[in-house]
């Protein structure tokens, strides 16, 4: 599991797809970022304050280990820090979607006031 030397061992499709959900995600960050400045809801104009940096660092991250993945960079091209990846992105979207909920809730009291 942990090669020296690991090589570009990961099918060309996953690649493909690791590729593309890396551009999707700073694409998102450009567009959630426009998307902010546009809008006039206070809950999305909260909850969207941090959501354009973290996309844009996770896909930026996610494009690093595909890069160096092919380019067979010994340290940062093995597997466990895919394993660090997605844990860390699981646990920013749970962040996120807590960080949601408590933010609606205090509009929700705000607005019954």
């Amino acid at each position: 599991m942990f090669q020296i030397v690991p090589t570009s061992s990961m099918p060309k499709e996953i690649l493909l797809v690791l590729l593309a959900f890396g551009a999707a995600l700073v694409a998102g960050s450009f567009a959630v970022k426009f998307f902010r400045k546009r809008t006039t809801s206070k809950f999305l104009k909260k909850f969207l304050r941090e959501l354009p940096t973290g996309l844009l660092w996770f896909g930026g991250v996610c494009l690093a280990l595909v890069w160096f993945r092919l380019e067979s960079v010994p340290i940062f091209a093995m597997r466990f820090w895919w394993v660090v990846f997605w844990f860390s992105f699981a646990v920013w979207i749970f962040l996120k979607i807590k960080k949601a909920r408590t933010i609606a809730r205090r509009l929700n009291r705000a607005m019954r006031k």
